[in-house]
């Protein structure tokens, strides 16, 4: 094993390259497989096998481009305004880009030391080409938790005009694209719900939810304050696989609002 501060992934830690050394010192791996590129461990096992056409990487996001799409449309009294939250955390939404943009030059550093990229999307196949065009793109669809091969989405058995939004942590899913759509959603279907899978980010019942929120979760709080909005949104919580299966059963329409 190796040791890697995941909370805070956008620090590159050399030590992990000794690490990574004498693992692959111990092991001899004739092939390297990584998953993802959101970490910085990725990086470091580039750099230690000295091997780059026995290196597998495996695209889950393009960090890079998350980065530079990060903003998502905010106000720019939004993306540098600071909760108590953010103060505390030093990180506010212009604070989390920064992050992101460090991680993306991780990435970016990474795919370009190796000759092997697997994606599943056109999409990852074209930002792996810009990122390394000498790297050999290879599809490959992963295998997905078993719950989502059994049953099928059918009109007749959803709740009508339910609509079911997957994330909404950080502004690149852009929950505030559905909130601005839905006062007009709400003029022709009056009865819309929004069900959120994940914690919500914009609670604010008790004073410790008050002192927890961030610039983000405080921004869409202001919005569903303002549009009445809040007897229409339920977070869900943190959903297993069954659970969000069944919320896809149950939603009229599925969003997926991503800003990239």
């Amino acid at each position: 094993g190796f040791n890697e501060n995941l909370n805070n992934p956008e620090i590159y830690d050399e030590s992990m390259e000794i690490q990574f050394s004498s693992i692959i010192k111990a092991f001899h791996p004739d092939i390297i497989h990584v998953f993802g590129t959101e970490f910085p461990h990725t990086l470091a096992v580039a750099k230690t096998f000295n091997n780059p056409g026995r290196i597998l990487i495996g695209l889950q996001g393009i960090i890079s481009l998350c980065a530079e799409n990060y903003y998502a449309d905010l106000p720019n009294k939004i993306i540098h305004y600071s909760t108590f939250r953010d103060l505390i955390k030093k990180d506010n939404i212009e604070k989390q880009k920064e992050k992101f943009d460090l991680r993306g030059k991780h990435e970016i550093e990474a795919l370009k030391l190796v000759r092997n990229i697997t994606g599943r999307t056109e999409f990852d196949k074209q930002a792996a080409a810009s990122i390394n065009p000498d790297a050999n793109y290879y599809s490959m669809n992963e295998t997905m938790r078993s719950p989502f091969y059994s049953d099928k989405w059918e009109l007749a058995y959803c709740r009508k005009h339910r609509i079911f939004f997957s994330q909404a942590d950080y502004p690149l899913k852009g929950l505030h694209y559905l909130l601005q759509a839905l006062p007009k959603i709400l003029l022709h279907y009056p009865d819309t719900e929004v069900v959120v899978a994940g914690k919500s980010i914009v609670k604010s019942r008790t004073l410790k939810d008050r002192i927890k929120i961030g610039g983000y979760g405080k921004y869409l709080r202001s919005y569903i304050n303002e549009w009445e909005l809040g007897l229409r949104i339920e977070f869900l919580g943190k959903l297993s696989a069954e659970e969000m299966k069944e919320q896809y059963l149950l939603c009229h329409t599925y969003v997926c609002a991503s800003s990239l």
